[in-house]
């Protein structure tokens, strides 16, 4: 079988996408084609009418594109997402990272002035994004992931060897196992109610694990108990932030004073009540 033109084969890619329903198809189609071919998307598109496509790439592609076509997500079939600076592997068994989370950890890599000897935790860690980015900024810190799937730890410690970025990865039910006396924790805990799941897009909710996006109590309860956590395990002055529906900021916020953390409610880039910067027994700054 003869090579395909690369022009032939993004087209009938994004038609295909088009009609599926699937937003900015003719990007998705490229960089689906570019990944395939290890090439930057840029440079795909630059030689777009020159590449002919090898019938193993083809018949890749076209699977890959018939999987997006039923709305398995765009990171899953390519295995990998940026996050900042860093390169990330993701599969199935670990939430695909948001901007928002990313915006998350540079709100903590541009506030807190970690230290070499710092003891950090990324609870409810997935693929490590929020640990493994504090771990790229400041080398000399003691990271240590945790997450209650032995799944997601997995992609946690190979993200941990591919980027050459040393953690400790604990199995651990928010909390158990761990020592504790932690300057730092970072947590983006499951916190959308079950009643939110009938307003979400099949991509995320036919495809992404429930476990990392779903808890009881309107989404509070595992918020509330990472809180607690927290509060038992940071050291004096420690520092705490928290993903959170924008929902649930004045609730979490009051919550948290109780436990004895001075909070604060901060916007993400939307300008929705998104994250939860709290330390304990003194303010943030």
């Amino acid at each position: 079988m003869t090579p395909s033109p690369a022009s032939q084969l993004w087209q009938e890619g994004r038609d295909r996408l088009e009609e599926a329903g699937v937003p900015l198809a003719g990007q998705e189609s490229r960089d689906l084609l570019a990944h395939l071919m290890e090439m930057l998307p840029s440079a795909l598109w630059s030689r777009l009418s020159d590449i002919q496509i090898p019938e193993e790439q083809e018949s890749l592609f076209l699977s890959l594109i018939t999987r997006r076509c039923q709305k398995e997500p765009f990171h899953y079939l390519i295995g990998e997402i940026s996050f900042l600076e860093l390169k990330l592997k993701l599969g199935p068994h670990v939430l695909i990272p948001r901007p928002e989370t990313e915006e998350l950890a540079q709100i903590l890599r541009d506030e807190i002035p970690l230290e070499d000897s710092w003891k950090v935790l990324d609870l409810c860690c997935g693929s490590g994004c929020l640990g493994l980015s504090l771990k790229s900024a400041f080398r000399g810190i003691a990271l240590t992931m945790a997450d209650i799937s032995d799944k997601a730890l997995q992609t946690a410690r190979e993200n941990c060897q591919r980027l050459r970025l040393p953690a400790e990865c604990i199995q651990s039910d928010l909390g158990s196992h761990l020592r504790g006396n932690w300057n730092l924790i970072v947590c983006n805990p499951p916190y959308l109610s079950y009643e939110q799941m009938d307003s979400m897009e099949p991509d995320v909710l036919d495809f992404e694990p429930h476990i990392a996006l779903f808890c009881g109590q309107q989404g509070l309860f595992l918020p509330k108990r990472s809180l607690d956590y927290g509060a038992s395990s940071l050291a004096d002055g420690g520092f705490m932030a928290m993903e959170m529906d924008p929902s649930q900021g004045e609730v979490l916020a009051t919550y948290a004073h109780g436990l004895g953390f001075f909070p604060q409610i901060r916007q993400d880039f939307t300008g929705r009540d998104r994250f939860l910067l709290l330390r304990k027994g003194e303010s943030w700054h």
